[in-house]
């Protein structure tokens, strides 16, 4: 199969595909510069469970030094007759590719959706890394309980680790876009404080 734009986007036009494809990728096996012959000028990450599977792409060279990590939400506009992949194992994980030619998609802000049930986190242990609840949200709010002493410790995809990340001391808050509430990762000074999230 050729790898040049014109044979890529003529292979399209006669084959009758779809202007978007999406690609499901099994992230349990490594892969490093694995060749995916797509061409197209639009990519997004549509979904990946597992950040710490590392996954990065290069376009159109695979010898090429430079390459672009992806994460859940990213989009890319750049013509390419192929991008090559390389990710560490992650055995149960995947990453979905939505790659278009002559697309673009626009994700407007969603539109507020009711509170849920307030969620809690805490560990018995200070110092200690703890993930919130796998939950599907949208937005959320992290607040502080007003009657902790110390320090809660506030990461996101990666462990929460005191000094090293975003402080939250007594009754204060953040608010973040997310997509599930086991993006959330706290450390506490002290043990059996705790945070409370409300989401939507």
């Amino acid at each position: 199969m050729s790898l040049d734009w014109d044979g890529q986007l003529k292979e399209q036009v006669d084959r009758r595909y779809d202007n978007l494809q999406k690609l499901e990728i099994d992230l349990a096996q490594a892969r490093t510069n694995y060749l995916i012959p797509i061409a197209g000028d639009f990519l997004k990450v549509e979904s990946l469970t597992d950040p710490s599977a590392a996954p990065t792409i290069k376009f159109s060279n695979k010898n090429n030094a430079d390459t672009i990590p992806l994460k859940a939400g990213r989009v890319i506009k750049t013509t390419f007759p192929y991008i090559t992949l390389s990710n560490i194992a992650q055995a149960g994980e995947s990453m979905t590719l939505l790659i278009g030619i002559h697309l673009e998609i626009i994700d407007e802000q969603p539109a507020a959706g009711p509170a849920q049930p307030v969620d809690k986190i805490t560990h018995a242990s200070a110092d200690t890394n703890v993930t919130g609840a796998d939950q599907p949200a949208n937005r959320a709010v992290v607040k502080a309980d007003v009657k902790n002493t110390g320090i809660a410790w506030i990461d996101f995809d990666t462990a929460a680790v005191q000094d090293e990340c975003f402080p939250l001391d007594p009754g204060e808050s953040l608010e973040v876009a997310i997509y599930n509430l086991n993006r959330i990762n706290a450390n506490f000074e002290v043990a059996g404080e705790k945070v409370f999230v409300v989401y939507e």
